[in-house]
């Protein structure tokens, strides 16, 4: 039987290197996600990876066993995802503008499949995640990251909310801002199209 996160938090603390290790295999998918959509490059968010498992390690000792470690180290991740932004001042930048014809001409490929409301083939599915990202690379941080949690990474709010730690209700708001202007910048793509 597995053994649960708690159980593995105080077999780490005790010196059980293997546990640690568990708990890293156990949630690295989330961290790295969490980093991908922040850095954008493998280098970079394996850097990132290590780092927020470092910390994780140097900081075992204060996690509170009562609650969900997916919350504290997705916590942690977010946390430095935006040290490591301020800290080079940079974004990754993949402007509408800078579409090529083709990417363009998928748009519209995309736009009838979802008319015809017949399955994407995995091109068109690679197409419109291009192109999601393209949006998403324009939405404020704080919006990118509680969407990226919630659609990406499947948060419930509750989650969500204790990762940024913020209300339930901010983190509602901020998914359903980045909703609303991933539509709008969609939308817009769609509408050069034509």
């Amino acid at each position: 039987m597995a053994r649960s996160d708690a159980e593995l938090v105080v077999e780490a603390l005790e010196g059980d290197k293997e546990s640690f290790e568990l708990i890293v295999a156990r949630f690295q998918g989330l961290v790295f996600n969490i980093a991908y959509h922040y850095l954008g490059r493998r280098e970079e968010v394996e850097d990132l990876a290590q780092d927020v498992f470092l910390k994780v390690f140097q900081t075992l000792e204060r996690y509170d066993t009562a609650r969900p470690l997916k919350h504290w180290i997705g916590k942690i991740a977010v946390n430095r995802c935006l040290d490591e932004l301020r800290r080079r001042k940079i974004r990754r930048l993949h402007l509408a503008s800078d579409l090529g014809d083709e990417d363009r001409k998928g748009i519209e490929q995309l736009m009838e499949a979802s008319s015809d409301n017949r399955s994407l083939t995995e091109l068109e599915a690679e197409r419109c995640l291009k192109l999601l990202e393209v949006s998403m690379a324009e939405l404020p941080e704080k919006d990118r990251m509680a969407f990226v949690l919630r659609e990406v990474e499947g948060q419930t709010y509750p989650e969500l909310a204790a990762m940024l730690e913020i209300s339930e209700v901010a983190a509602r708001i901020r998914v359903s801002r980045a909703r609303k202007k991933l539509q709008k910048e969609l939308e817009r793509l769609f509408d050069e199209q034509s």
